[in-house]
């Protein structure tokens, strides 16, 4: 996990639902050449990387809505918890 990838986070309720949001650090090369551009993480690293920083930060947390924005631009959003289906 990259630690210097999220600059910050907030926690917030909506609709009864826990909502974490993630703010990209500006600073990243990756995130710094165009606004909204991501040149080496692609999306699904990104959740990936979203998900290690949940985890290490708030490990009791299980079941929220995370979204990953940049300068107030959301650039994902994906369901903390897994779907587990009953074999």
């Amino acid at each position: 996990m990259n630690e210097d990838l999220f600059q910050s986070y907030e926690i917030k309720e909506r609709n009864g639902k826990l909502v974490i949001i993630l703010e990209l650090n500006p600073q990243m090369e990756e995130f710094a050449a165009e606004p909204g551009l991501v040149t080496h993480h692609q999306i699904g690293s990104l959740e990936d990387e979203a998900r290690q920083y949940i985890e290490e930060k708030f490990p009791m947390i299980e079941d929220a809505v995370v979204s990953v924005v940049a300068e107030d631009i959301p650039l994902l959003t994906f369901p903390l918890h897994e779907v587990h289906q009953n074999s």
